[in-house]
């Protein structure tokens, strides 16, 4: 998962999706922003004969933009996060790209912890969230999955008639 942090770009690995409110890291657990995940894996041509694929993200919060291959899929803001891959999928290796954003309040609490002098944050909304007690209100953020290749069969012509 690469995140930016006002500019710069921090990598890290994870093999578990969870919330970025669960990381002990504070870059991670009070990051608001876009966050890319990606993941390369192997399909066998003989699971994309007669096949429809479909792509289940599971839980997004709360924006993802999708790409597979390189090609922009899609982009989701409400559930289902699911969407029809067939065309972009191929035999062999395949690179999926997920680009999720999550709202501000996050950062907000996270520099309201802070001292003043140390806060990269500015808004009249920070005042909201100024108070220790706020950190309950961390909002849940991220993939959180499960992120699963759905194949469906493609019925012929004849059954159709």
């Amino acid at each position: 998962m690469e995140r930016p942090s006002l500019g710069e770009t921090i990598t890290t690995e994870t093999d578990v999706l969870k919330s970025w409110t669960e990381f002990s890291d504070r870059s991670i657990k009070y990051f608001s922003g876009t966050a890319r995940y990606t993941k390369t894996f192997n399909v066998f041509a003989g699971k994309l004969k007669n096949k429809r694929v479909y792509l289940d993200l599971g839980n997004v919060q709360d924006l993802v933009t999708v790409r597979l291959n390189g090609k922009v899929i899609d982009t989701c803001w409400i559930a289902p996060f699911r969407m029809d891959v067939t065309d972009h999928l191929v035999a062999g290796l395949n690179t999926l790209q997920l680009d999720v954003t999550n709202c501000w309040a996050n950062r907000l609490i996270g520099d309201s912890l802070l001292p003043k002098d140390q806060r990269k944050t500015r808004s009249n909304m920070a005042k909201m969230f100024d108070k220790p007690e706020y950190q309950k209100q961390l909002r849940v953020s991220g993939l959180l999955g499960p992120v699963r290749l759905q194949f469906s069969g493609v019925a012929s012509p004849s059954v159709l008639q």
